[in-house]
């Protein structure tokens, strides 16, 4: 029984460790080779069952777990299973208010550029900011809405609601982009804009 114990504990950390080690991959090192190499470890299936049996007793741990599993898949490309896996924490764990935000983010983020429709990321965002209106992701989800505008071709809308960045999160990292935005797309498309509206929005994870 010890060794039981001792294994899953040596599980748990290798998975953090790869886990960690992933996401430093990726957004410090910009190494995508080494990133996707620890994900895919991360995502062993006998790996996570031993987290997930360690975690079972704490929600708050065990709804992290399950978003950065979700993380994981959406790291190397995995989408359709990132969404299924953050629709359940969504589900399970909707009484984790710190968790929660950040899972219904990238929910909608898959939904709106991945998996679904604009229309479906915009009503997840928006669910977002009704329910956590003042959460760590509020301004990004403001300028993902403004994304999803205008890759729909809503260009004046798309720019009011960058507006709305610039005007209601003037401190934020987005600030500055969402005011060059709407500079361009005040020159480049609100007379007249193409049809379908533009193809690569100024998407900031």
């Amino acid at each position: 029984e010890r060794l039981v114990e001792d294994s899953e504990s040596v599980s748990v950390t290798t998975w953090m460790a790869h886990s960690i080690l992933g996401f430093y991959s990726e957004d410090d090192k910009n190494d995508l080779t080494q990133s996707y190499a620890h994900f895919n470890a991360a995502l062993d299936s006998e790996m996570q069952a031993h987290v997930r049996t360690q975690m079972m007793d704490m929600p708050v741990f065990a709804a992290w777990v399950e978003i950065i599993v979700g993380e994981a898949y959406r790291r190397t490309e995995r989408w359709q299973e990132s969404l299924d896996m953050l629709k359940y924490v969504t589900e399970a764990y909707s009484d984790q208010p710190i968790s929660m935000p950040t899972a219904l983010y990238y929910k909608a983020y898959l939904e709106g550029f991945l998996c679904k429709t604009a229309d479906e990321g915009i009503a997840g965002f928006e669910d977002l900011l009704a329910a956590y209106p003042d959460n760590d992701h509020s301004d990004r989800s403001v300028w993902q809405i403004g994304n999803l505008e205008f890759t729909k071709g809503n260009c004046e809308a798309a720019y009011d609601i960058y507006y709305e960045v610039l005007v209601e999160y003037p401190d934020s990292e987005l600030a500055v982009t969402a005011e060059e935005t709407m500079g361009a797309i005040a020159t480049n498309f609100l007379e007249a804009a193409p049809e379908g509206g533009g193809t690569e929005p100024p998407v900031n994870m």
